[in-house]
C-alpha cells in the first residue's frame, strides 16, 4: 500500500503525456546502515535488464529469485511486484567488508558514513525511450544523512529527478556533517565524510561559497543550480586542498581532499576549488581532449581570484605565469608529440601540466581575439551557458568549437582547435603576454598600464552572491 501511495505521488511530478514512460526508484534504509532498500516502478517502459557501469557491483546486490536473477552481470527482471516494482537491496556491510583496506575516495570513510558510486546502488533499465522520465523517492530515518548528485524537486523535498546517464558521481548515507542551505539562486549540499569541528565547518563552507561567487563572475551566474560539495579530511598532504576532482553524470558531485588544520585564509588563497568550479563552466569534454576542459579551468582559476578580491591583478597574473612556466617544463617531456595524443595519453605520458597550461594559452588567445572585436570569452560562455548545462551529454572538441563558433558568428574556435590538435610546440606565451602589457625578461615580469589586462580581472556583471565584507576573512597579499 505504501508502495502505492509513493507511486502516486511520484507519477505526476514532471509527466510530459499520459504514454510519457517512467520510471520511478522508492530508496530507503534504517538507521542500522547495513542495506539500502530500492524499489525500481516502471510505467510505459518494458526492459528485461537493470544494469551498472560498476565493475563487480552485483557482488553487493541482492535480489529475490522471484523477481530476478543474474544473467552475466545484469539483473534479468522475471516478475514485478503487485505495484509494478522490482525490489532490490544493497548490502553496505558486504560492501564495507570488500573494500575495508581501499583508498578513502572508496571505501567507508569511518564507522556510520558510506561513500559510495552513485552507479553501485542505482541500477538501471537497459531499454527506455529518450523521453523517459527518471525520479528518486528518498524515505530515511531523522538521525541518517544522504548527500545526492541531484537537486531535490523541492527545497525540502523528497524527490529527486535525475537524468539516466553514465554515472561516476557519488553518494553518501549515514551519520555525517552536513550544510545544506540556499544562497541566491544556488541550492548547497556540503557534506564532510570526516568530522571537523563546528568552526572549522563554517569556515570551510564559506570557502565553498566564495569560491562559487568568484566562478559566477564569469559571465554573473553560476553554471548550475545545484552545488553537492564533498569535503574528505585527510591526513597527509602539504597543501589547504591538495587534491579534488569533478565527477559527472545524470548530475554533478565535486569532492575536496583537504588538510583541516591548515588555516581558511590558506584553503581561500589556494586555486584549487576555483579551478574545479571552473570546470562547470563547459559540459563534460572527452577525456582525450583533456586540454579544453583543464585548460578552460587553468585559464580562469586565477583571473576569477582577482576579480573576487582574493588577490590582486598583479598576483593573478604572476600566478597565472608560474603556471605557465610550470607548463613549460613539463611540455620538454613529450616535445615533438601532437597535443591530441598528449591529451589521450596524459597519464602515461606525465604531462598534465604540459596538457592544463597549453589549454590556458589556447583559451587566453581565444578571449584576447574576441576581446579585440568588443566581445569577450565571457560573453560567449554566457550565450552558450543559456542553451547548454554543465550535466549535458558529454561534447568533443570538435563539437564544442561548432558550437561556440556559431555563437561567435564567424570561425574562430573550429580553426583554433582544429590547429591545437596538431600542435607540437609550446604555443607562444611571451607574445601573448605583450599584448596584455607584461614583459617577461628571463624569470622577471614588468608591468606596463593595460585596459585589455584591466579588463581580463574586471567582471562584466555582478556576481549572484556576494559573501559581504563581514563575512570574508582578512587577507593579506
Amino acid at each position: 500500500m505504501l508502495i502505492r501511495v509513493l507511486l502516486l505521488l511520484l507519477t505526476g511530478f514532471a509527466c510530459k503525456s499520459v504514454f510519457a514512460g517512467q520510471v520511478q526508484y522508492i530508496l530507503s534504509m534504517d538507521t542500522s546502515l547495513e542495506v539500502l532498500n530500492l524499489s525500481v516502478c516502471f510505467k510505459n517502459v518494458r526492459s528485461k535488464h537493470l544494469e551498472s557501469n560498476v565493475r563487480n557491483g552485483r557482488k553487493f546486490i541482492r535480489i529475490h529469485p522471484r523477481f530476478g536473477h543474474w544473467d552475466n552481470n545484469k539483473i534479468r527482471i522475471k516478475k514485478l511486484d503487485k505495484s509494478g516494482c522490482l525490489p532490490y537491496r544493497v548490502d553496505l556491510l558486504a560492501f564495507q567488508k570488500q573494500n575495508k583496506r581501499s583508498t578513502q575516495r572508496w571505501s567507508k570513510i569511518s564507522k556510520d558514513i558510506f561513500l559510495l558510486p552513485t552507479s553501485l546502488w542505482l541500477w538501471l533499465p537497459t531499454h527506455y525511450n529518450d523521453d523517459t522520465e527518471f525520479a528518486l523517492w528518498l524515505k530515511k530515518p531523522t538521525n541518517i544523512n544522504v548527500s545526492l548528485p541531484w537537486a531535490p524537486s523541492t527545497e525540502n523535498g523528497r524527490i529527486y529527478p535525475f537524468k539516466p546517464e553514465y554515472f561516476l558521481t557519488k553518494s553518501v548515507f549515514g551519520r555525517f556533517q552536513q550544510n545544506k542551505f540556499k544562497k541566491g539562486s544556488i541550492l548547497f549540499d556540503i557534506s564532510f565524510t570526516n568530522k571537523v569541528d563546528d568552526v572549522k565547518r563554517k569556515q570551510l563552507v564559506h570557502w565553498i561559497e566564495n569560491a562559487v561567487a568568484a566562478v559566477s563572475t564569469v559571465h554573473g551566474k553560476f553554471p548550475t543550480n545545484y552545488v553537492q560539495v564533498l569535503l574528505t579530511p585527510i591526513s597527509q598532504g602539504s597543501e589547504a586542498a591538495p587534491y579534488a576532482h569533478v565527477l559527472r553524470g545524470g548530475g554533478i558531485s565535486i569532492q575536496f581532499f583537504i588538510m583541516p588544520e591548515h588555516p581558511i585564509k590558506n584553503f581561500i588563497e589556494d586555486w584549487t576549488a576555483y579551478h574545479e568550479f571552473s570546470h562547470l563552466l563547459l559540459p563534460f569534454i572527452d577525456l582525450k581532449d583533456a586540454w579544453v576542459s583543464e585548460g578552460i579551468a587553468s585559464y580562469y582559476q586565477y583571473l576569477v581570484m582577482a576579480r573576487h578580491g582574493v588577490v590582486s591583478e598583479e598576483q593573478a597574473f604572476r600566478r597565472f605565469w608560474g603556471g605557465i612556466k610550470r607548463g613549460f617544463d613539463n611540455y620538454h617531456r613529450t616535445s615533438g608529440r601532437p597535443l591530441s595524443e598528449v591529451s589521450k595519453n596524459v597519464r602515461r605520458y606525465g604531462a598534465h601540466r604540459r596538457v592544463y597550461w597549453t589549454g590556458a594559452l589556447l583559451w587566453f588567445q581565444a578571449d584576447l581575439i574576441l576581446r579585440k572585436s568588443g566581445n569577450s570569452l565571457d560573453k560567449v560562455l554566457a550565450e552558450f551557458a543559456r542553451k547548454h548545462h554543465p550535466e549535458d551529454d558529454t561534447m568533443s572538441a570538435r563539437e564544442l568549437s561548432k558550437v561556440l563558433d556559431d555563437i561567435v558568428g564567424y570561425p574562430l574556435f573550429v580553426p583554433l582547435f582544429s590547429q591545437a590538435q596538431d600542435l607540437t610546440a609550446y604555443p607562444d606565451y611571451r607574445e601573448l603576454f605583450n599584448r596584455i602589457g607584461i614583459q617577461i625578461k628571463g624569470n622577471e615580469l614588468s608591468f606596463a598600464p593595460s585596459k585589455l589586462r584591466k579588463a581580463l580581472v574586471t567582471p562584466v556583471l555582478e556576481s549572484p552572491l556576494q559573501m559581504g565584507n563581514t563575512e570574508r576573512p582578512s587577507i593579506q597579499p
